[in-house]
């Protein structure tokens, strides 16, 4: 939300989509979910710059191996570093950059199971996040909800921090206010 905040041009945009798919006169419901692209797009690029956990489960490898010409004895601990990898130019054209038209391509390379090594919020392997059903379905729900259910700003005067403290999770330096408005066209449908 405080990305669609700090980008209102793509806000609107979401809210276009939401508006042609389900309608101002009806809620969102699951049956819609497949036909918002442009929300799961947002979504993917959401969880690439700002990755729940930045730094994966530790994996211990099985046998040596030699990864860009390092060696990794077998049995050392290694810890991934996500939120570096989906920072990095290498990978990503505008790495710090929130566009969401880049997981709009090919969405069946972006998914979140781990087998594209340049996007992987919930890890890959044996210990990839049970939680990917919740983040894949319930939170894109409920952000379709509140998108299309309000319109929102934020306070008069305020602006949008983006900064994040890093720790076991990563989250809001700062707690995000925004301020809703009715977008529907029924107070009935907010029942």
């Amino acid at each position: 939300m405080a990305e669609l905040l700090n980008k209102p041009e793509v806000m609107k945009k979401v809210q276009e989509e939401l508006a042609d798919i389900v309608g101002l006169d009806n809620g969102v419901e699951e049956y819609h979910m497949p036909k918002l692209h442009f929300l799961d797009a947002i979504l993917k690029e959401t969880f690439r710059l700002h990755p729940a956990f930045p730094l994966l489960v530790p994996k211990r490898p099985n046998q040596s191996s030699i990864v860009s010409g390092y060696t990794i004895p077998k049995d050392t601990r290694v810890v991934l570093n996500v939120w570096a990898i989906h920072r990095d130019p290498e990978g990503w054209d505008g790495p710090s950059e929130f566009k969401p038209e880049r997981f709009l391509s090919d969405a069946s390379e972006w998914d979140y199971n781990g087998n594209n090594f340049k996007f992987l919020p919930f890890g890959s392997g044996r210990r990839i996040c049970a939680g990917i059903p919740l983040a894949e379905k319930m939170v894109m729900y409920m952000l379709a909800s509140l998108l299309h259910s309000f319109n929102w700003k934020v306070p008069e005067g305020e602006e949008i921090d983006l900064s994040e403290k890093f720790g076991i999770v990563m989250k809001k330096s700062k707690p995000l206010i925004a301020i809703p408005t009715q977008r529907l066209s029924s107070l009935e449908l907010y029942a």
